[in-house]
């Protein structure tokens, strides 16, 4: 569900079809994910319950010679296609559903152009979609202590975050970000829970913005892997670039080390780490609230 939760109209989808390990493209996203357990259509047997979360799409060119998975992997060993993560082979082994920057957008539908000299556009024909949406029932249970009150699910701040960036919000702190991903891996085998970017004219990344998320608090072991992460990110996307690399944790509250840590990091110059508080109440406001907490 975290996966599709930032997902809008208008976004350019790809599907990876593992049996002949080829990418497919030319469409796009024309709702908002919903929850639906109903069959796709009548007598549906693999769209079915098991696949409740759902997004409504369409085809709008018809590339009919899909791109190959080696092609992919050869323009990511060149540093041009970076988030989908090779462990076991494929990006399929952790995830249903990754997230691609604009670059790589642009990339993958020129390699399609590529393929294909004849490539109709298509006329607007997808399946009816139901006559209302029902939203992803994200489980935004209430735990923590009578003092600090935080969500039970990491994963369901994850996926109210999404939600909000995908809708425009936040950039009071966040900045203009253009666009987000969620679980971006790195070499080392884990993941940013969400990096957030800003393309120039050229559609070239201006700079990138590592989200680390945590219900609760956030300790020190989170601050070195957060730490850890924009090192990874400006020696390599960034190439080498610090300015182009920020930081910023997102918790219910955050340790005292941690704020000490950072106080020092301030005073003695060296790049910020910015600490925001999130606050939630289902019943009074469907949103996050989001204050950043001066060190």
């Amino acid at each position: 569900m975290v996966e599709v939760a930032g997902i809008r109209p208008g976004d350019r989808l790809f599907f990876y079809v593992q049996r002949t390990k080829q990418i497919m493209g030319g469409y796009e996203a024309v709702t908002r994910p919903f929850f639906d357990q109903n069959p796709l259509f009548k007598g549906a047997t693999h769209i079915n319950e098991r696949f409740p979360f759902r997004v409504g799409f369409k085809q709008v060119v018809d590339f009919a010679k899909p791109i190959h998975i080696n092609d992919i992997w050869a323009s990511r060993d060149q540093g041009q296609i970076w988030t989908m993560q090779q462990a076991r082979g494929d990006a399929i082994g952790r995830h249903a559903c990754w997230g691609l920057t604009r670059q790589e957008s642009i990339i993958l539908w020129r390699m399609l152009q590529e393929l294909n000299i004849i490539a109709p556009l298509v006329e607007d024909r997808h399946n009816k979609l139901p006559a209302s949406l029902q939203p992803l029932p994200i489980n935004t249970s209430i735990g923590g202590t009578l003092n600090h009150p935080c969500l039970v699910y990491e994963h369901a701040l994850q996926a109210l975050l999404l939600e909000d960036l995908g809708d425009g919000y936040h950039t009071e702190l966040f900045g203009n970000y253009e666009d987000f991903l969620p679980s971006v891996p790195t070499s080392s085998g884990k993941e940013m829970d969400i990096v957030l970017l800003a393309y120039d004219n050229q559609h070239k990344v201006l700079w990138y913005q590592i989200l680390e998320l945590k219900k609760d608090r956030f300790r020190w072991e989170d601050l070195k892997q957060l730490l850890d992460y924009e090192v990874w990110l400006t020696s390599g996307q960034a190439e080498g670039n610090p300015r182009a690399v920020h930081m910023a944790a997102v918790a219910n509250r955050f340790d005292n080390d941690v704020i000490d840590h950072l106080r020092r990091r301030k005073e003695a110059g060296q790049k910020e780490v910015r600490l925001i508080r999130y606050r939630y109440n289902g019943l009074c406001a469907p949103r996050l609230t989001l204050e950043q907490i001066v060190v």
